[in-house]
């Protein structure tokens, strides 16, 4: 591409950037307006009723109905008549005011809505001439294309780090609905009530209830397996295989903690499963952070990116 082409490109870019921060203006101060106009709206419906009101009040007292002849007998009739006259030309005035400041909120909004209307999707141009942009600049030599080629690699290495963290979120936070799940199916045992029984048929109890939590907490260990694998596979297998392996060995040790008296069922005890809870938790706070981190490094390539594709030198 010839340098010409190239200035070409590059104020093209600039006008289309500017089109686009006058149009997300644009936007942000309709949003507002239209806040400011439902406001109005609402202050404006409040008058109307209370004006109806009092038009209802006032023509009660010029009527012949009770109250107003009982007001008459008294000699009040004409003071409240004032008195409401007053007070409904007040509200009257309220609600042409308010009623002037909406026609012209609205006729401020339809005039930002028609230039917003005149501008277009700017944003979709810009991105189309962005594109443009990036393929004859990677396509050229220079520095300006080496530094594009180097943001490339970097970003897709980046974006791939991102893939293999939000896997291994998603399969902790299932790892971690599967542990309570399991949980609820050991603890329906501990809410059915154990039988009178000899020592054979409480021994007979007692394993088919070990059998249940074994099958139950090596489920569990399943999907923590499945955890472990995608935390490796996201490069942070150091940082958390003491914990891991704790987590493990808890899940293990459930079956031992049946048993099964006279009267009752001891199942699992609730500090084990606390502990497991934390320890996936932990780890899923640890991806987490590092996931946020690893998306504002995305972010500030892409920003450097398009720096240099405005026909800035590479950052």
């Amino acid at each position: 591409m010839s340098e010409s082409d190239a200035g070409a490109h590059v104020a093209e870019l600039a006008k289309l950037k500017q089109r686009v921060e006058r149009r997300d203006i644009l936007a942000a101060d309709c949003a507002e307006l239209r806040e400011k106009i439902e406001e109005m709206e609402r202050e404006l419906n409040g008058i109307s009723f209370w004006l109806e009101e009092g038009e209802r009040e006032l023509q009660k007292l010029n009527g012949s109905g009770l109250a107003g002849l009982l007001l008459a007998a008294v000699g009040k009739r004409t003071e409240k008549i004032e008195a409401k006259t007053t007070e409904l030309e007040g509200l009257r005035e309220d609600h042409a005011a308010y009623g002037n400041l909406l026609t012209a909120a609205k006729r401020e909004l339809a005039s930002l809505e028609n230039e917003i209307e005149q501008i277009g999707d700017a944003r979709a141009e810009y991105i189309r001439e962005l594109e443009a942009r990036r393929e004859s600049l990677s396509a050229s030599g220079g520095e300006s294309g080496e530094a594009l080629r180097s943001m490339a690699a970097e970003k897709a290495e980046v974006e791939s780090r991102i893939k293999s963290i939000a896997a291994a979120i998603d399969t902790g936070r299932e790892a971690l609905d599967h542990l309570h799940d399991e949980v609820h199916v050991i603890g329906m045992m501990g809410r059915c009530r154990a039988v009178e029984a000899n020592g054979i048929l409480r021994s007979v109890m007692n394993s088919g209830r070990k059998q249940v939590v074994a099958e139950c907490s090596g489920r569990a260990r399943q999907s923590l397996t499945r955890f472990q694998n995608r935390i490796a596979a996201a490069g942070f297998a150091d940082a958390t295989s003491i914990l891991m392996a704790e987590a493990d060995q808890l899940l293990a040790g459930m079956s031992g903690q049946v048993r099964t008296k006279r009267f009752s069922v001891k199942t699992v005890d609730g500090e084990t499963v606390g502990r497991v809870d934390a320890v996936i938790r932990e780890c899923l706070t640890m991806l987490e952070d590092r996931l946020a981190a690893e998306k504002s490094r995305l972010a500030q390539i892409e920003q450097r990116v398009e720096s240099l594709l405005e026909g800035n030198p590479p950052a």
